[in-house]
């Protein structure tokens, strides 16, 4: 073979010299590329997790919304029975209540595993806390862990050493005003009355004019004439298993004459719920008549088989005038209580009664009215009748300020802190909030 003439192979390869140089500059390109990369993963990492555990908060924060402190506590301290979130997301997680002042609670199962007679006393100082580890937001990816706490003391320490409410609002005129006062005087809120575990009643007028009538025609066939003034009137509750109870009211006319007529103006009927029985409204509006030297009007409550209830007792506004804070603050009622045990009664007598309905149009009006309410207490049909003293530990028991009991129930504060689970100090996401029962 012949060579081309001016041809020559160029064997020749690239210097030392040039091969330092380009892995010089491609180390120069490649290196911020990879802190970059890294950077990229860390972040996605980081995100990741955050996000994980921002969806694991917020599922946590609904379903505590929606149930009350007494639920949480009981599902915190029976994981099988624990429905907050997904339950494949707990599946295998520890759970715990981790107050040092919990709540007690009792309940019994009946022959289908159901729990059955669930009953909830919440502890002194509305604080909670409860604990999950080892919680699973997403097959196959890091355990998470949580703090749950939860602050149901409607009332807080400021400052300067006072005990002031933690809720306030604005009213119509811009002034604010603790949420512990809003309803003392107004409706207990029956919003979530229903009819397959509540029943209620209403009276209104100090004494119907329909039942007046009557009893004046009574009395005047007896030959006696009567007023307002003498008439008496005993609101009974009859509760008598976890499903049924009737409300009844009952009116007599009583004469010096010793002649009396009696008139039963109202009668609910037994309710047949199916369910259990957890709340009996009763509303109604004082016969200002009812003093404390001529009590008229008498509230008589029998539970004798011990069926955990709340009995809401509202007291009504009638009228508006001049004489009304006079006619509030001299009205007395008799407040009688059936229960199964007289040392610890399962009923909660839940009202306003104590409170001065006129304080809300005149503040210079007192505002609480001491024994305006004269609470008694049984045990069973044979047994004794107790006076309940205002400031006794039964009478704590027995009786609930309506608006202290139902705002500190339905108002709480909840922080929710997020962690991983192999370090509890590596808080991811912390979520606050206050929700109302």
């Amino acid at each position: 073979m012949k060579r081309t003439a001016g041809s020559k192979l160029n064997n020749m390869g690239f210097s030392l010299v040039e091969v330092l140089v380009a892995m010089t500059v491609l180390a120069l390109v490649i290196a911020p590329l990879a802190a970059l990369f890294t950077s990229s993963v860390h972040m996605n990492i980081v995100s990741k997790r955050r996000m994980n555990a921002l969806t694991f908060a917020e599922d946590l924060m609904e379903s505590i919304k929606a149930n009350d402190i007494g639920e949480i506590s009981f599902q915190f301290n029976n994981p099988s029975s624990f429905k907050l979130i997904d339950p494949e997301v707990v599946d295998g997680a520890t759970l715990a209540e981790t107050s040092t002042d919990p709540g007690t609670f009792t309940y019994d199962i009946n022959d289908e595993g159901d729990i059955v007679g669930y009953k909830f006393k919440p502890n002194s100082t509305g604080l909670y806390e409860f604990s999950l580890d080892d919680v699973h937001v997403q097959k196959g990816y890091e355990a998470y862990g949580a703090t749950v706490k939860i602050d149901a003391n409607p009332t807080y320490v400021n400052s300067s050493g006072a005990t002031v409410a933690k809720y306030t609002k604005t009213d119509a005129e811009g002034e604010a005003s603790s949420k512990i006062d809003y309803n003392k005087a107004k409706l207990v809120e029956v919003a979530t009355i229903k009819n397959d575990a509540n029943m209620s009643g209403m009276r209104s007028g100090s004494v119907d004019s329909d039942v007046y009538t009557e009893l004046i025609g009574e009395a005047a066939l007896a030959g006696y004439t009567i007023t307002e003034s003498n008439v008496k009137r005993v609101f009974t509750i009859d509760i008598d298993d976890e499903d049924t109870a009737s409300m009844s009211v009952q009116y007599t006319a009583d004469h010096t004459s010793g002649k009396s007529s009696s008139l039963n103006n109202f009668d609910s009927g037994a309710t047949d719920s199916h369910a259990k029985l957890k709340n009996i409204f009763l509303f109604y509006t004082p016969n200002y008549y009812s003093t404390a030297t001529n009590r008229l009007d008498t509230i008589q409550i029998n539970n004798s088989n011990g069926i955990p209830v709340n009995v809401y007792i509202v007291k009504q506004e009638n009228y508006d005038y001049t004489g009304f804070a006079n006619d509030e603050k001299n009205y007395r009622v008799n407040i009688n209580v059936m229960d199964v045990s007289a040392s610890d009664p399962q009923t909660r007598v839940l009202t306003n009664i104590g409170y001065n309905l006129a304080h809300e149009y005149d503040d210079s009006v007192v505002e609480e009215i001491a024994g305006q309410g004269t609470y008694k207490i049984k045990q069973g049909l044979a047994g004794l009748q107790i006076a309940v003293g205002e400031g006794s530990a039964l009478y704590s028991q027995l009786v609930h300020d309506l608006s202290d009991t139902t705002v500190k129930d339905r108002f709480y504060d909840v922080e929710i802190q997020v962690y991983r689970a192999e370090d509890p100090t590596d808080i991811i996401y912390t979520l606050t909030g206050s929700t109302q029962e």
